[in-house]
């Protein structure tokens, strides 16, 4: 099954081990909700699928995440941990 649109946002289920939702940076906030309300447990994000982040700062807000997989994209950095 390729990318596809469902409702609001994009879907991959042959991806991996789990489901994965797609982040668009236009809507990051409302992927996130999603990502948490429905305890999605994978993403992805290309710039033709609208990610056109430059880092990875969203992830903080999704802990449960057990998959990714970004390409075609430039990072400045993975994310800022502190202790």
């Amino acid at each position: 099954m390729p990318v596809e649109r469902a409702g609001n946002f994009l879907r991959f289920d042959d991806l991996g081990i789990t489901p994965s939702l797609g982040v668009e940076t236009d809507r990051l906030t409302a992927c996130v909700n999603e990502v948490n309300e429905r305890k999605i447990k994978g993403l992805f994000g290309c710039p033709v699928f609208g990610f056109k982040q430059d880092n990875f700062d969203f992830l903080a807000e999704t802990p449960h995440i057990e998959q990714l997989w970004f390409w075609e994209i430039n990072l400045k950095k993975l994310m800022e941990y502190t202790a």
